[in-house]
This record gives C-alpha cells, sequence and structure tokens, in this order.
C-alpha cells in the first residue's frame, strides 16, 4: 500500500499520517507540501497508478518556499491537480481532505471560469477584443472542464476534520477489502 499525502499543514498532516498507519499497517506514506512537487511525483497515469491512495488539501503552496520563508498558499493548487489527474484518466482513489465547505465548488469555478475572468486574462490584451473570439475561447475551456469533471470520479470523499477523514479512510478500506 502506497499513500501520497499533498499537504501543508502540519497538524492535518499529523492526522493523516495517523490514520492511515492506523488503517493501513504497512503503508509507505509519501508527503509533498507544495503543487511543483506533486507534479514531478505524479507526472503520468503510471505514475499515479502507483499510489493506492491520495489525500489531497484544496489550498496548498504551489512552489516549495525557500529556507527561512513563510509559505504561501494558493487557493487553486488542490483544484489544478485534480485536473491533472483527471487529464491523465486516474482511477486512484482521492479523499479531499480540507476545511473548505465545498471543495466540488471551488474545483468547479477552476474549470469553468466566468466569461469576465477570460476576457481578463487574454494574453495580448488588444484595445478591442472581437466578442466572437472570447465567446469562443469560453466555449472551449467550458467543453474541456465539462470532460474534466466528468473524468473525475476518482474522488472518494471529502473530510474536513480528523474525524471525517478517519471515517472515509476505514470506509475505503472496507470497499478494498470486499473487492478483492
Amino acid at each position: 500500500m502506497k499513500v501520497l499525502i499533498i499537504e501543508n499543514d502540519a497538524n492535518k498532516l499529523d492526522n493523516a499520517i495517523r490514520i492511515v498507519k492506523k488503517v493501513f499497517k504497512s503503508a509507505k506514506i509519501v508527503h509533498i507540501n507544495n503543487y511543483n512537487d506533486a507534479l514531478k511525483a505524479c507526472p503520468s497515469k503510471r505514475d499515479i497508478d502507483e499510489f493506492n491512495l491520495i489525500i489531497l488539501d484544496m489550498v496548498f503552496c504551489r512552489a516549495k518556499p525557500y529556507e527561512g520563508a513563510e509559505p504561501i498558499k494558493h487557493p487553486l493548487t488542490g483544484s489544478m491537480f485534480l485536473a491533472h489527474l483527471a487529464k491523465r484518466n486516474s482511477t486512484t482513489p482521492v479523499i479531499i481532505y480540507s476545511y473548505e465547505k465545498d471543495y466540488m465548488e471551488m474545483y468547479k469555478e477552476f474549470l469553468f471560469p466566468s466569461y469576465e475572468t477570460i476576457c481578463y486574462n487574454y494574453d495580448s490584451y488588444p484595445i478591442f477584443i472581437e466578442g466572437s473570439i472570447v465567446g469562443k475561447l469560453y466555449d472551449e475551456i467550458t467543453a474541456e472542464g465539462e470532460k474534466l469533471l466528468k473524468a473525475s470520479k476518482f474522488i472518494v470523499g471529502h473530510a474536513h476534520n480528523r474525524a471525517e477523514l478517519e471515517h472515509i479512510v476505514h470506509k475505503h478500506w472496507n470497499i478494498m477489502k470486499k473487492a478483492g
């Protein structure tokens, strides 16, 4: 059993490790605390499939902080990582371990940016942007978002706290045992 935990909060990390070790006695735990290292650990479907479970926070750092620097959390990192998994057709179960009230709302906001956001992020910043160009881009982004959302069936639960995480990990373990 190999478990990837993506978390940069020391208390939540400690809770996750204790729960995983309690349920999966011989589990090998890989801890990552930033988005860049998470991508390096899971560049392909084959690399992702090496993990039996991923425990993911929705808000963590984009890059490893410099020595002595405080980590800067980014609100899109969890959503970006979920989209990365969906693009690679991951089937590795993911448990969201995050304080956010509704992780799916965050994920959908990332996958389906507003029309205004697309206009604002338009690369060339021309004085006048033809509406049809932005409209076409919006349609393409929305279609890609729908595809990624449908491919995100690997999410098996959302835990806001230690008790919920323990419940989901136990439930997941029981399902795995029954499946053989």
